[in-house]
């Protein structure tokens, strides 16, 4: 009899696990965008968006061949239909020749139709 109540609990467990793992499959909130671009000498990379706590935190990887110096840049988000779903603005500052950098901005605004992005570079 204890050996039945045990295999009932360990399938239950079972079926509760594959439950779980489906529906966190079905909700996955990570976008990434292959949006390789050089703007100004600036190589940005594919875009990573995660929703994490009701926000939405944008990634994107910097890196140059030379040694340059930026203020800033602008991010336009855009959905499919070409709409901007947000603007976001980053900090730069010197990337060397060879460097990465990684850059992580947060937004409130609902970036889940993100489709392609769009750079401005702001040099001093």
């Amino acid at each position: 009899m204890k050996k039945k109540i045990i295999y009932i609990i360990i399938i239950l467990l079972i079926i509760g696990l594959c439950i779980y793992g489906a529906l966190n499959l079905f909700n996955k909130k990570d976008i990434v965008l292959n949006s390789k671009e050089v703007v100004d000498g600036i190589n940005f990379g594919d875009v990573s968006i995660v929703k994490k706590d009701g926000k939405y935190i944008f990634k994107v990887s910097l890196s140059s061949d030379t040694s340059i110096h930026a203020e800033s840049f602008d991010v336009e988000i855009l959905d499919k239909k070409g709409n901007t779903l947000d603007t976001l603005s980053g900090f730069i500052g010197d990337i060397n020749n060879g460097e990465i950098k990684e850059v992580e901005i947060v937004s409130k605004k609902n970036l889940s139709k993100a489709y392609q992005v769009s750079y401005t570079v702001f040099k001093e």
